[in-house]
């Protein structure tokens, strides 16, 4: 952030980026590739939901990602935060295609 979050508007807006982050190649990346292996990473569906009334990410966050599912060039993944007293804030889902590079060799 270049400066502080003046509104509401603007820490909801800073939260999604935070967890939008990444979600898309956790699986691609627990497996040693690289962002540049695939012709295709994209998000198809996503929902960010929002559990608690005012955020504030000046405080400090805990955030955890994992994937479910991931097959066929398609995954499905699932972030949360939790803010400094351990209560979850924010949970979002992302179903994303994954696609390799023509040619691509997989490691096995």
């Amino acid at each position: 952030m270049r400066g502080p979050l003046e509104s509401q508007a603007e820490e909801l807006s800073a939260l999604a980026f935070y967890m939008d982050r990444g979600l898309a190649y956790i699986p691609a990346d627990h497996s040693g590739y690289q962002l540049l292996d695939a012709s295709a990473c994209a998000t198809l569906d996503f929902a960010l939901r929002i559990f608690r009334p005012q955020i504030t990410l000046k405080n400090w966050h805990i955030s955890e990602q994992r994937t479910a599912v991931a097959n066929n060039a398609r995954a499905f993944s699932e972030g949360q935060v939790w803010d400094e007293n351990g209560i979850l804030i924010a949970s979002m889902t992302q179903q994303t295609m994954l696609r390799p590079k023509p040619g691509f060799i997989p490691r096995i």
